[in-house]
């Protein structure tokens, strides 16, 4: 049995959409013992994650700081890797690569390692066509990379959507926050759609974050919230999302929960960091609506394509 290492340390939606890379390294290394490094945020999601055994937490501490990098440097080599696969290919795995656990074979972005990747400018290809070539790169067959698949971050929520008095499909949810680093990806039409998608005999609804409080409660939708306005699990916002009828959202983490639940909806893109292929949300059944600015996309036109995903 060999150890397998593999970094994935953040953003929310970039976790969420490697999930079919660790089930393709989980395929290709059957038998061995798989542990995940990520960022404390996602610690739970990925215990949780049928594809792995151990979850390690990077603090994220800045490298001045010798004692917490050399703490995980410990943590790190006590187990005895023989693979690292580096999902996130950022400046701090590749510090990692070099001074923390440089004896194992890598797999990732930096030209040196065991298995670099193959494409001469890799942030040009979306997240998961990105990971695919990679794991290709090293020998792996990925079968699920390009299509993750989180029901198994569902929790059952019959009782929570009967306390809003909401019934299963018939009630579509909206994602209306982003952020607050990037408020130029929130839409601001999302008050208005709510209206039409009330005519169309469906609730609108929200299951705002702790930071979404104001803007979700001031849409004429049904907001879910907690009693004590503790935030809601992953999992119950799975549930939830899986349940609805279709997802309207942001490029935001939550409308990467419901596009790999395999829900129908829209995901809003304007002109930002990224281009829309880069980001590739399109899958399954969502799709994503480009319009420069993104504030003058139109209500009208949102509609008319959640119409398209509400047929039958």
């Amino acid at each position: 049995m060999a150890n397998i290492l593999i970094i994935k340390l953040g953003a929310f939606g970039d976790v969420l959409q490697a999930e079919g890379a660790l089930h393709d390294i989980r395929e290709n290394h059957p038998g061995d013992r798989i542990t995940v490094l990520t960022r404390r945020p996602f610690r739970t999601i990925l215990e949780r994650c049928p594809w792995v055994e151990e979850v390690l937490v990077d603090d994220h501490a800045p490298r001045w700081r010798l004692d917490r990098q050399w703490a995980l440097a410990r943590a790190l080599r006590s187990r005895r890797f023989e693979r690292v696969y580096d999902l996130q290919g950022s400046g701090r795995t590749a510090f990692y690569w070099r001074w923390l656990l440089p004896e194992p074979d890598w797999a990732g972005f930096c030209s040196g390692m065991r298995w670099s990747h193959p494409h001469p400018t890799p942030k040009s290809l979306n997240g998961r066509e990105r990971i695919a070539a990679l794991l290709s790169a090293a020998g792996l067959t990925p079968h699920h990379t390009l299509m993750p698949d989180l029901n198994w971050m569902v929790d059952p929520v019959g009782e929570l959507l009967a306390a809003h008095g909401l019934e299963a499909g018939r009630y579509v949810l909206l994602f209306p926050g982003s952020s607050a680093k990037h408020p130029g990806k929130r839409w601001p039409g999302f008050a208005e759609l709510a209206g039409m998608i009330s005519t169309h005999g469906l609730t609108p609804i929200t299951m705002p974050g702790p930071d979404e409080m104001e803007l979700c409660q001031a849409l004429p939708a049904t907001a879910i919230i907690k009693a004590d306005r503790s935030p809601f699990t992953y999992f119950q916002l799975a549930g939830v999302a899986r349940a609805a009828a279709a997802i309207v959202g942001n490029d935001t983490g939550p409308t990467h929960l419901a596009a790999y639940l395999g829900r129908p909806g829209l995901a809003l893109f304007g002109k930002g960091t990224k281009r829309p292929d880069q980001i590739g949300l399109d899958v399954g059944d969502m799709s994503m609506l480009f319009n420069d600015p993104l504030a003058a996309l139109k209500p009208q036109t949102v509609m008319s394509a959640l119409e398209t995903k509400l047929v039958g």
